[in-house]
């Protein structure tokens, strides 16, 4: 057997060798955003699989999955979209079979759809009236094969008037009626109010909740997931039933809080030579990587 393997198994195969790089290597490594799977995560992702895959009819199904800040909407629209982009060389235009883009914070028509273009990495004319925009749009997303259309923040729409959160929605409704694609929303509780104010389009969207993490199996094995991608070299103690309690404790269950939470305890243990994480660790850390956790 590997002498790695044995004296690192606490340790995913994949990190092994990186325990025995300098410290700002592995630091570097545990700072870097990295994808974890989990159920509540599978499931999204099996929700935009389906709708990717969709047959084409009049009215697409459309998906709008909300939740707390921090809970991971973005990080699965980012997980899809990078199993998706699919790069072929000398082969212009790109295909982009799944377009993101985030709603501007200013929820007008114009900012939309140059929102939607900047996506597309396609040249827009910066006075060009709405409905120049809109026809380009439409144009460059039918010759690039687009399949699939994800807004991240929709609650930004509710930083506009009445009348522009109203022409969102029918731009939104008008995008998947005139292209016949499925359009994915992902945002906070509150965009799930917005969106059930139009009947219309409401009735078009199913609705996932990412909830907060509570004690249980599936938080337990996010934690050990967790765990096992930390370079350090000695086992930690987060596996116990005690860390995981001050872990939720800690961070209210957000899904960032916790990774956030931990990566940090994991970059102390580094610099301070212990290279584990101990309960006493996690009971008497002071920090506060994010402004949310000290409140």
């Amino acid at each position: 057997m590997d002498a790695l393997a044995t004296e690192y198994d606490h340790v995913h195969p994949l990190y092994q060798a990186l325990v025995n790089e300098p410290n700002s290597e592995r630091i570097h490594r545990i700072q870097t955003e990295k994808f974890i799977k989990y159920p509540q995560a599978a499931f999204a992702l099996e929700k935009l699989e389906n709708l990717i895959n969709y047959p084409t009819r009049s009215r697409m199904p459309c998906l709008l999955l909300y939740g707390k800040p921090g809970v991971g909407k973005t990080l699965i629209l980012k997980k899809f979209l990078k199993s998706h982009d699919k790069i072929i060389p000398n082969e212009p235009p790109p295909p982009n079979p799944v377009v993101s883009f985030q709603m501007p914070v200013v929820p007008e028509e114009k900012r939309f759809y140059r929102q939607l273009l900047s996506a597309l990495e396609a040249p827009h004319p910066v006075y060009g009236t709405t409905n120049t925009l809109v026809s380009l749009a439409r144009k460059i997303l039918v010759d690039r094969g687009t399949k699939i259309i994800l807004i991240d923040e929709i609650h930004a729409v509710l930083a506009g008037t009445p009348r522009q959160q109203m022409l969102i929605f029918n731009t939104i409704r008008y995008l998947t009626n005139d292209l016949r694609v499925p359009i994915v929303c992902a945002g906070t509780r509150e965009s799930l109010s917005a969106l059930c104010r139009d009947q219309q389009l409401a009735d078009r969207f199913e609705a996932v909740e990412l909830p907060t993490w509570k004690e249980g199996k599936d938080f337990a094995g996010l934690i050990e997931t967790i765990s096992s991608t930390l370079p350090l070299r000695k086992p930690s103690d987060l596996g116990t039933a005690k860390a995981r309690q001050l872990i939720l404790e800690r961070t209210d269950g957000i899904t960032v809080r916790i990774f956030r939470f931990i990566e940090d305890l994991a970059c102390q243990a580094i610099l301070n030579g212990t290279e584990q994480i101990l309960l006493k660790d996690i009971r008497n850390s002071k920090a506060m990587p994010l402004a949310s956790m000290g409140v």
